[in-house]
């Protein structure tokens, strides 16, 4: 009996049903449903707790592993349908001057940071045309007879 808290009709147990566990914008849920304790007059107190963790985000980072200074460091979004994940196939951050290694990212563990590698943008430094050089000169030509010397 709900009122009284006492099992009515000789029941010896009651098992609640389970639940959804709601989408919460920048957090996951370690779990997708909860409930369906069982409470008896023994224990007739069933209590369920649902813990949440913040989503991590994608961290643009040198081949070095540093973060690259000024890069957007986007959070993850949520799955709208599952608690307990995020979007897969998320885009990378555009970072000027660098060339991610990936195109897309797929959290392994929605709640950590992933780290994404940049590769820096080289120019290539073009090689200058050489430049012609003049010489002024003087030259002598003597024609020599084969016959006469």
């Amino acid at each position: 009996d709900v009122q009284t808290h006492k099992f009515t009709n000789g029941e010896s147990s009651y098992t609640f049903g389970t639940i959804n566990v709601p989408v919460i914008d920048g957090y996951v849920a370690e779990v997708k449903t909860a409930g369906g304790k069982t409470v008896t007059p023994e224990n007739p107190d069933a209590n369920v707790t649902v813990v949440y963790h913040k989503i991590g985000k994608i961290v643009p980072v040198d081949p070095s592993g540093n973060p690259i200074p000024g890069a957007d460091q986007p959070q993850y979004k949520n799955d709208p349908t599952d608690p307990t994940k995020v979007t897969p196939n998320e885009p990378v951050p555009n970072v000027p001057g660098y060339t991610p290694s990936q195109n897309t990212i797929t959290p392994v563990d929605p709640a950590k940071d992933t780290p994404v590698v940049y590769n820096q943008n080289v120019t290539p430094t073009p090689t200058p045309e050489p430049t012609p050089v003049t010489v002024t000169g003087k030259q002598t030509i003597t024609f020599v007879d084969g016959d006469n010397g």
